[in-house]
């Protein structure tokens, strides 16, 4: 066995040698020093029909391929600890649901439930990471609660589903209130997409958006309080907030343009909750725009708040806000392929910067928490 110095010296040698190649980060990552301190960012670099998992270190645009296989993982989303991944894989001949630890990864994966996951489903973590939503196509879509725990303790995870809602429709795209005491989700159990809420213990069933109209994509406020969505009751597709305490609603865009009907992107709320960037269309292009959370209900004054975020002749969607909220992040084609790009809140009309290569499809970008 080698003394623990010359062992120290080859490791330190190591990382000194693979940072003059750009990497040396993740290779203190593989030798169990942990995640960077800097945000990382992981994302989903699509080739073809495959797609691998890879980590970014922001600041030092070093991506590493945290999962190799030759078919697809996609769906990414961590624990909020940021010590373990969830994610959809299609590597045993359908859509299954896994769980890594980081570092650690293991290749010799299995899934926790034999079930298939419904496609385009992302797993949800609560916010103590105690469980996961799962969304399980039996026909329709249902959404079901999991002890994420049940395969590194041992026990059969087949077991620990038990359903949060079922109905003969489709429930779908849940999402948890930041005190873990309720979970949006859509429905179609009234004959079109509403949005519900439902307590962890499935006991207290609640419609939010009451519309005879579709009303989709929900998002929480960070205090809790509000829930942000897009609905189609005003014939075109706009940006509302209600409030979940007494289901007061508030319209925040009257653009009154067909082709918005198009893009179903979640809201992003900004982390001190003033601000959400959403989707819309510009000249028939999708882009994006902030608006104030809190302008007043009237069309001029929510108008006036709203800024257009570098816009281009490509599709721009999927904002998503940096942990300290002074940029906004998104999906651009604007250089050939979906690549994500970043645009600073000091110089929102400057030219976005690239942080993947666009060279590859990026999709489902998340933060490590």
């Amino acid at each position: 066995m080698l003394p623990i110095r010359p062992i120290w010296r080859m490791l330190r040698l190591v990382g000194l040698l693979t940072l003059s190649a750009g990497c040396a980060i993740w290779v203190f990552v593989a030798i169990g020093h942990g995640l960077p301190d800097d945000p990382v960012l992981t994302f989903v670099r699509q080739a073809q029909e495959s797609g691998d998992i890879y980590l970014l270190d922001v600041p030092r645009a070093l991506p590493h391929n945290l999962t190799h296989h030759p078919t697809s993982d996609r769906a990414p989303a961590w624990s909020p600890d940021g010590q373990r991944l969830a994610f959809i894989s299609d590597r045993n001949g359908k859509a299954q649901l896994y769980v890594i630890d980081v570092p650690g990864y293991a290749h010799d994966l299995q899934p926790l439930i034999s079930q298939s996951i419904a496609p385009g489903y992302r797993p949800i973590w609560s916010p103590d990471g105690r469980s996961l939503i799962v969304e399980i196509s039996h026909g329709s879509s249902d959404l079901y609660l999991l002890d994420p725990n049940c395969q590194r303790e041992g026990r059969d995870c087949d077991q620990t589903l038990h359903a949060l809602v079922s109905d003969p429709t489709d429930d779908r795209f849940p999402v948890w209130s930041p005190d873990q005491t309720s979970i949006a989700f859509v429905t179609w159990r009234t004959g079109d997409a509403e949005i519900y809420s439902v307590t962890p213990d499935g006991a207290v069933l609640r419609n939010l958006s009451n519309s005879r109209e579709w009303d989709v994509s929900p998002s929480w406020s960070p205090d809790g309080d509000e829930i942000a969505f897009f609905s189609l009751r005003d014939v075109h597709r706009e940006l509302y907030v209600v409030s979940v305490a007494d289901g007061r609603l508030r319209r925040l865009t009257n653009e009154s343009n067909p082709y918005n009907a198009q893009n179903a992107t979640v809201p992003a709320w900004s982390p001190d909750g003033q601000r959400l960037a959403y989707v819309t269309v510009f000249e028939s292009n999708a882009d994006i725009a902030l608006i104030n959370a809190h302008c007043a209900p009237t069309s001029d004054d929510c108008r006036q708040t709203r800024v257009r975020i570098a816009s281009s002749a490509a599709a721009d969607i999927s904002p998503f806000w940096s942990l300290d909220g002074q940029s906004l992040y998104f999906l651009s084609d604007r250089q050939g392929h979906l690549a994500i790009f970043r645009v600073d809140l000091d110089c929102l009309t400057c030219a976005p910067i690239p942080v993947t290569d666009p060279d590859f499809h990026s999709l489902s970008p998340v933060w490590r928490p």
